[in-house]
């Protein structure tokens, strides 16, 4: 891409930091010179180089006329809101992509070399611009990075104070809602926030980032003083064995007397009362015996008498 442009271009701005006066922001709402659109954009631009496009919808319709512009100046968003559908769309354009921090109204020191940088590229570049105006909320949104070669990452607080310095605010109105380290390499990475007034930012911001940039000191929570705590009583001393008074027992209930039913008159069964008879009857064999050897030795006396009589 020839741009004609030499490396003096920007120098008488190389180092400022340019803001638009209030005076001057209704009369640049208006275009200048001549404004064409549609079919008559094509002839109008005609071999002319290089050519440079600032907006999304701009670089947009231009890529959809068959003409890629050699500079597309973007910032995916539409009506300050980011679209990640002009993200996906604007990421095709441009061989080389070049990144700025540049809050609305305001052209940083940056914003000078990276453009100058753009215009002598030999290829097409697509330069994306970080920092927004929310004149909701009254303030400047911007993402920073901070290059510190041989040097520890800066603090938080020497980086308000080099965004206060670069942005030509005052440092209790920036505040630094969140930065991060690249490992093994000497770049500090942010989300920076710029308000028009410090009591807007304490109004807004949340009580966490408002200390962590100093703003505000810490709560200290009071340390309640506990209740001193009741003394256990002494546990009382056992009884040694075999030593003292033997502990009163519980006086037992008395037993009753248990009322014993009266014994039935029992009537003797019929076998029982046979059985008298019967044992009067019945002799005892050994007495049996006895009466039968006694009559066999009654006998035999008997025996010799009689042959005695008969001689």
């Amino acid at each position: 891409m020839s741009t004609g442009s030499s490396h003096s271009a920007f120098d008488e701005f190389a180092n400022a930091t340019l803001r638009l006066p209030e005076s001057l922001r209704e009369y640049l709402r208006w275009p200048m010179g001549a404004l064409v659109h549609g079919a008559s954009v094509l002839p109008t631009i005609g071999a002319a180089s290089p050519v440079v496009t600032v907006g999304d919808f701009c670089t947009l319709d231009l890529v959809a006329r068959g003409r890629t512009p050699d500079i597309c100046v973007v910032d995916f968003k539409t009506k300050r809101q980011e679209d990640p559908e002009l993200r996906e769309a604007l990421a095709r354009i441009g061989s080389k992509v070049m990144r700025l921090t540049n809050p609305a109204a305001t052209i940083m020191p940056d914003a000078w070399r990276v453009v100058s940088e753009a215009f002598k590229s030999d290829e097409r570049v697509r330069v994306e611009v970080r920092g927004e105006e929310n004149p909701l909320l009254k303030r400047v949104e911007v993402t920073f990075k901070a290059i510190h070669k041989a040097e520890p990452t800066p603090t938080r607080d020497a980086l308000r104070a080099f965004l206060a310095k670069e942005l030509n605010a005052t440092k209790d109105i920036v505040v630094i809602d969140s930065q991060a380290s690249t490992f093994g390499r000497y770049e500090t990475f942010g989300y920076a926030k710029v308000y028009k007034t410090k009591e807007k930012a304490l109004a807004v911001e949340r009580k966490h980032i408002l200390v962590r940039n100093k703003l505000i000191e810490p709560e200290v929570k009071e340390k309640k003083e506990a209740a001193p705590k009741p003394e256990k009583p002494a546990p009382a001393a056992k009884p040694e064995k075999g030593a003292g008074a033997p502990k009163a027992e519980a006086p037992k209930p008395e037993a009753k007397p248990e009322a014993k039913p009266e014994p039935k008159a029992e009537r003797p069964s019929a076998k029982e009362e046979k059985k008298p008879a019967a044992a009067k009857e019945e002799r005892k064999p050994a007495e049996k015996k006895e009466e039968k050897k006694e009559e066999k030795k009654d006998e035999k006396k008997a025996e010799p008498t009689k042959k005695k009589g008969g001689k």
